[in-house]
Order: structure tokens, then C-alpha cells, then sequence
């Protein structure tokens, strides 16, 4: 333990400059190829350069023995590769990069009898020696398509296997099945953060859409270096700056109002004819959202940045459907976002890059909290905090064309808090005999009891990770590993510190009602004997302190290490091999090991034959 803290010391003190991300995924992408001559033998000794508004200068490379060259550390974009050698005219060809994907650019040349000949081209778009199963989605793609949520992930939905779960969402998150695995079972990974929401698993981070750059949906086949989960992996990475300026300024208007009123007849029971159930209709809804982006540069080739701010506002009219007293009427509710995106980039030597990145996705949610047996605004009406900021930095050092070290820190934070808004006034809960359940009348204090694991907690994560990847001869490995925490914290609580129950008798087994009982007459008409239970809510029997909160905190320590290679037995054929080690301490409240999952172990095997 002592010296994982020491290497999280000297990490963050490593990465002062910028704002400190926990990084697992991949964040960039690798250009190789090879170049050969009308005869197809291979030709040393080329010179290899590569041009991009996408790279802090340009970056050359001289073709090995074997004719062959490789970029890595590139930011997904597009790139110009030229090849030139004296006696052979000059050959340039487009190649796009996409994000933890390898690009090649096979060149050919020939002997020129002139001052200059040049050839262009462009490389084709398959990584020809992954077995991942899955796509990748630009920004301008994703701007083109129909996502009607706003939200990133949606663009997940494009791909076969997947499809919507009934899994908890936080009303803003999507619920993702994808190949059989729940939507509580995949990794979402932000500028390489693994911001998957540390107390449920779903999607914990809502970004914007003109904040990102590329998305990668991985659905299956994904190597060592990707684990704890058993569903995919949504890789995203935001927009970075450049040698040039570039901005924009956005805005976006939607209201129900002009849409189609909504009607829900629920069909008589055991009819078979089929039932449309709601619990609450949304007979208005109107968002509106706006922002701007710019990027740039504060020195040419060394220093990039990028800011975005976006903040959205929504207002519902929510109406119950359920059998309750205020059945029919409208209830208002309004949620507000401001999202905020910003990066810097530091070119600090020609092999050394130093990013560093912030997001923030919070949102409050002012509302009438009910429940399906009571509708009162007066005692319902609360606020719902969720999203939080997440930062941090990645270093990498390139080492020629040989390999990459790449070491990060991070942390995500997710929230789901809910307190009174307004007045803590008497709440009353109707189980009215003949509507519902049994029972009469329990009055609270406001919302009563709130209820820490599920709607009053917050969770922060923080990532050490290392890792190397190598090439020799026709081999990429790639060993690392990573140590993660995670806290959930929160408080359960009761807002009034007491709670009355009037109820029928006869309906539990300790109350006895007399002809002096009082009488009670429910909304359906009916009247009946009941009996009073006054509960308080004190700290213990012998302190009888008011119980405000009880608090609790949760941690997990987790573990990893993997090995991998990917080896090119011929041009065509690809054979990837890998093994993944985790460990997992999990503890209860008082920070005492619950119980642990030691030795998991995950062999991943992929042929490809292109």
C-alpha cells in the first residue's frame, strides 16, 4: 500500500502543470506500413513524414531493413504520409486515424528519370489486425445522425447485439444491453477516464455532443488491457486544440407543446386485449439548450487548449396516473445542466506529451418527488443533485518508433442527493382501503425517510495506471496495470424525525380497537375503527437525540495487471494473445475487508486472416 501511495505521489507531482484523469482506455491511434518498389521488394532507408493539423509539428521516420515504418502517440484525425528516396519519385497517400486502432499506409515507389514524380493515394479504413468487433464515430458523424437524447452513447444503438434494458438510468442515462450483458455491465470510458458510475455501473457521465471527437464502441473480442466488465466498452475522446483557431457557437430548441397530446387507456383486467400502463404522463416538455467551443493554440507546435461550456434547461408538467387525489392534475418540474469541457495539451519534447483534461456534467433537478399512493406539492417538492466533475492527465514517452510509456492518474465523481426544496412541511402518505394496499393515513416530515444507498449518496473514483507498449521484429506487446479506489458515501435520513400511522383495525396483530375507538371514512366513503402508532427516530433507546442522518461509507480496492501481443506471423495473418489478472478488497462501513475476489484470471485468444 505504501508504495502504491508513493507512486501516486511522485505521479501527481509529475502532472502539476495541468488539471490531474484515470486513464484504462486508449486514447490515440498508430500509423504503420510498409514501402516497396515496382517489384515489390522492400526498400530501406526511406524517408517517411507525416503531416497533420491533428500533430504538434510534423514527424519523420526512416524505413527499417525490412521497408517498414510506424508512428504512435497520434490523435485521431487526418494525415498525410510522404515517402521519398533519391532516385524514386515522391508518394503521398491520406490516411485517417482512429481512436486505440491500428492504421496501415502501404506506399510503393518508382524509379523517376525527372526532377519529381508524385503519386497520391489514400489507405483504407480496416484495421486489418484487430479481433474487436465494434465501429468508430466521428464527431462529424455523430453530428449528422439522429440522436434525439443528446446523449454520446446513444450512438451505441447503431450497432448489432445491442439493445435497451429496463437497468436504472438516473433519468438522463441510457440503458444499454449489449450481447446478452446487462446495462449495469459495460465501461464508459472518457479521455481514457473510466467514468462508469461507481455505485450502480451504468453510464455516469453525461457529456455533450460538440464536445466530442470520436466515439469507439467496442461490443466484444477486446484485448487484456480492457476489464471489469463483461458487456463493451464505450470509448469516447473530446476535441483538443491545434495551430490554428477554431470555434463555435450552438443552440437547440425543443417543446412537446407542438406534439401530439398523449393518452393512456388501460384495458379491463385479465381481457388479454393488451394494457397501457403509465404511472405519470409528460403533457408538456420543453428544453432548450446553448453554448460555444473554441480551440487553439497558446504556442505554435508546443502548447494546445480547448474549452467548451453547454447548459441546458428543461421544464415538464408531470401528471399522475395511478389512482391517487390528485390524480389528473399537473405538477411542474425543472432540470438544469451546465456541462463543462476543457483541455490542454502540452507538446513539453519531440518524444514527450504531457494532456491534461476536465468535464463536469452537473444537474439539479427541482421536482414533486412522489409516490404512486400521494400527491401533495406542498410536502413532495425536493431537489435531486446528480453528475460531477471528473479531470486528469495522461504523460506519454515515445521511445523512436520502438515503443510507448504512458503513465496516468485520474478521478471520477458521481452523485445522487436528495433534499427538501423549500418548506419541510407535514407529508401524508394515503393507503386508503379500497384503492390501494390496506391501511389509512402515515404522516412524515417533509419526504419522510430518504433513503442513503439508493437516492442520497456520492461516489468518487481515483486510477493509477502504468503501461508499456513495445515492438520487436513483427510482435506489439503490451504489459501494464492499475490500482483504483472507490468510495460511496451518503446518509440516510428522515426529514422531521417522526412518523404517525393511523390505521384500520384489525390490520396488524397488536392493536385492539374498542366501541370507543375513533372512527375513520376514507375517500371511497367507507368508515372505520382505527388505531394511532407514533414512531420517533432517535439516535438509541437510552439517547433519545432526534435521528437527523446516519451516515455511511463504502470502499473498494481494486487491482489489475496484463500481458499482450499481437504478432504478425505473415503480412495476412494476425494472431492476438493476452491475459488479464484482477483483484478485488471490498469493505463495509467501518472500512473492514467484507469479503475479497482474489485471483481472476482472463485469457483472451483472437485469430485474424485478412
Amino acid at each position: 500500500m505504501k508504495s502504491v501511495y508513493r507512486f501516486g505521489l511522485v505521479l501527481s507531482v509529475c502532472l502539476l502543470l495541468v488539471a490531474p484523469v484515470a486513464l484504462l482506455g486508449q486514447t490515440t491511434g498508430t500509423l504503420e506500413g510498409s514501402i516497396t518498389d515496382q517489384s515489390g521488394a522492400a526498400l530501406p532507408g526511406v524517408t517517411v513524414e507525416l503531416t497533420s493539423e491533428r500533430l504538434q509539428g510534423a514527424r519523420s521516420a526512416v524505413t527499417s531493413a525490412d521497408g517498414r515504418y510506424r508512428f504512435l502517440n497520434l490523435i485521431p484525425g487526418d494525415y498525410m504520409v510522404t515517402a521519398t528516396l533519391a532516385g524514386f519519385g515522391k508518394v503521398q497517400k491520406k490516411a485517417a486515424i482512429t481512436l486505440d486502432a491500428h492504421t496501415t499506409a502501404n506506399l510503393q515507389l518508382n524509379l523517376s528519370t525527372t526532377a519529381e514524380v508524385t503519386v497520391t493515394g489514400e489507405a483504407p479504413l480496416i484495421d486489418s489486425t484487430s479481433t474487436t468487433a465494434g465501429s468508430n464515430f466521428s464527431g462529424k458523424v455523430i453530428d449528422k445522425l439522429p440522436l434525439a437524447s443528446r446523449n454520446y452513447a446513444d450512438i451505441v444503438f447503431t450497432q448489432p447485439g445491442v439493445q435497451a434494458d429496463n437497468g436504472e438510468t438516473q433519468g438522463r442515462s441510457l440503458a444499454i444491453s449489449i450481447y446478452g450483458s446487462t446495462s449495469a455491465e459495460n465501461s464508459f470510458l472518457i479521455d481514457g477516464v473510466n467514468t462508469t458510475n461507481v455505485i450502480k455501473g451504468f453510464q455516469g457521465k453525461d457529456i455533450n455532443n460538440e464536445f466530442v471527437q470520436e466515439v469507439e464502441v467496442k461490443t466484444s473480442g477486446y484485448q487484456a488491457e480492457y476489464g471489469r466488465n463483461t458487456g463493451g466498452i464505450i470509448n469516447v475522446i473530446t476535441k483538443s486544440g491545434g495551430n490554428e483557431f477554431h470555434g463555435g457557437i450552438f443552440g437547440y430548441y425543443n417543446s412537446l407543446g407542438l406534439a401530439s397530446d398523449q393518452k393512456f387507456v388501460e384495458a379491463p383486467p385479465f381481457s388479454r386485449i393488451g394494457d397501457a400502463q403509465s404511472a405519470f404522463l409528460t403533457p408538456k416538455n420543453t428544453r432548450s439548450e446553448g453554448g460555444a467551443d473554441l480551440g487553439g493554440f497558446a504556442w505554435k507546435d508546443r502548447v494546445w487548449f480547448f474549452v467548451a461550456y453547454d447548459r441546458v434547461l428543461q421544464t415538464e408538467l408531470i401528471q399522475p396516473t395511478l389512482p391517487s387525489p390528485r390524480t389528473g392534475e399537473n405538477f411542474p418540474e425543472t432540470i438544469t445542466q451546465n456541462k463543462y469541457s476543457a483541455k490542454l495539451t502540452l507538446n513539453i519534447a519531440q518524444s514527450t506529451t504531457l494532456q491534461g483534461v476536465y468535464f463536469s456534467d452537473r444537474q439539479s433537478q427541482v421536482q414533486t418527488i412522489a409516490t404512486p399512493q400521494s400527491f401533495n406539492p406542498n410536502s413532495y417538492q425536493g431537489r435531486i443533485d446528480v453528475g460531477g466533475p471528473d479531470y486528469g492527465a495522461r504523460l506519454n514517452q515515445l521511445f523512436g518508433s520502438s515503443g510507448i510509456l504512458t503513465l496516468a492518474y485520474g478521478q471520477h465523481s458521481d452523485r445522487y442527493q436528495t433534499k427538501p426544496a423549500g418548506q419541510d412541511v407535514v407529508r401524508v402518505t394515503d393507503f386508503t382501503p379500497g384503492v390501494l394496499d390496506p391501511g389509512a393515513y402515515e404522516i412524515f416530515g417533509g419526504f419522510g425517510n430518504v433513503f442513503g444507498p439508493t437516492v442520497n449518496n456520492f461516489s468518487k473514483r481515483q486510477t493509477y495506471t502504468a503501461n508499456f507498449t513495445g515492438y520487436v521484429a513483427n510482435h506489439e506487446f503490451k504489459a501494464g496495470g492499475d490500482y483504483q479506489k472507490d468510495v460511496t458515501s451518503g446518509a440516510t435520513y428522515f426529514t422531521g424525525g417522526q412518523r404517525l400511522r393511523i390505521r384500520p383495525c384489525g390490520t396488524t396483530s397488536n392493536n385492539i380497537c374498542d366501541s370507543s375507538a375513533d372512527l375513520y371514512t376514507n375517500s371511497a366513503g367507507n368508515t372505520y375503527p382505527v388505531f394511532y402508532q407514533h414512531d420517533y427516530y432517535t439516535a438509541s433507546g437510552q439517547d433519545l437525540t432526534p435521528l437527523r442522518t446516519s451516515p455511511f461509507s463504502t470502499p473498494t480496492n481494486r487491482w489489475s495487471a496484463f500481458v499482450q501481443d499481437q504478432w504478425r506471423v505473415i503480412p495476412t495473418l494476425t494472431v492476438n494473445a493476452g491475459l488479464r489478472y484482477d483483484s478485488e478488497d471490498i469493505r463495509n462501513g467501518a472500512d473492514v475487508t467484507a469479503f475479497k475476489l482474489k485471483d481472476e484470471w482472463a485469457p483472451r485468444v483472437g485469430v485474424v486472416w485478412d
